[in-house]
């Protein structure tokens, strides 16, 4: 009996939620999907996330610039850093996490990958900084980018088919969002074991919160909180 490869796909978003990360810890493979329209709707998780600070919670958006008008795929988008958004939002985590227990210890890599500012493609920065809170969460997975996949073609369900046999997938961990659109009988058809993804967002201390707990924050908040405990936190709502 051959062994089950679990893969998941999904945008790549800047700083994600728990949830992101949840999907990253159950496969065995990640594909990030960065050659497909980036979306025009609010709020855009692809350049925008929330943090918390004592008020309640704060927006972090990133400045971006669609090279291709509206059809501009997500690795197409550039930033633009005339607006000095890096050292702003760096500047906010600061202040608003400084004092908590971890943050120190994930800061300067944050700040590194930043302020290298070796790139201006939004899809780089969200990837690596995906990449970076995953091994400091010490999550064991191979990651991939859809746009450097060999035969991929298709959108939507038959595109999630292509790529996952692209990596020779056998079972696919989908976000509850895409249940509109994805078939179980047709993921059948084609011997691609399909599982959606519950997930209830855990409640965690939060330092500088004295009011209701606020979810679907950036990962960040937990990992400040946390450190790399986050990552039993952050499993435990599956």
């Amino acid at each position: 009996m051959s062994q089950e490869i679990k893969v998941a796909v999904m945008q790549p978003t800047y700083f994600p939620w728990c949830g992101y990360f949840e999907l990253i810890n159950k496969v065995d493979k990640f594909v990030f999907l960065d050659d497909v329209p980036l979306a025009m709707q609010r709020p855009n998780w692809q350049k925008e996330n929330r943090i918390l600070g004592p008020q309640g919670a704060r927006w972090i958006r990133v400045p971006a610039i669609r090279t291709r008008g509206d059809v501009s795929f997500i690795n197409d988008v550039i930033v633009d850093d005339s607006k000095h958004w890096r050292s702003k939002h760096l500047s906010l985590m600061l202040e608003l996490y400084q004092k908590s227990d971890f943050f120190g210890l994930i800061y300067p890599s944050i700040a590194s990958l930043l302020n290298e500012g070796n790139t201006n493609n939004l899809a780089e920065i969200n990837i690596g900084l995906i990449v970076l809170l995953s091994e400091y969460l010490e999550l064991d997975v191979e990651f991939y980018r859809s746009s450097e996949l060999v035969g991929v073609s298709g959108v939507k369900q038959d595109r999630i088919l292509s790529i996952c046999g692209s990596v020779n997938g056998t079972s696919y961990y989908s976000p509850q969002g895409a249940m509109d659109y994805i078939s179980s009988s047709v993921f059948e058809e084609n011997n691609i074991k399909l599982t959606f993804q519950e997930y209830t967002h855990p409640e965690y201390n939060q330092f500088n919160n004295i009011g209701p707990f606020v979810s679907h924050l950036s990962v960040i908040d937990v990992i400040s909180n946390y450190g790399k405990a986050a990552r039993d936190i952050i499993v435990s709502g599956a």
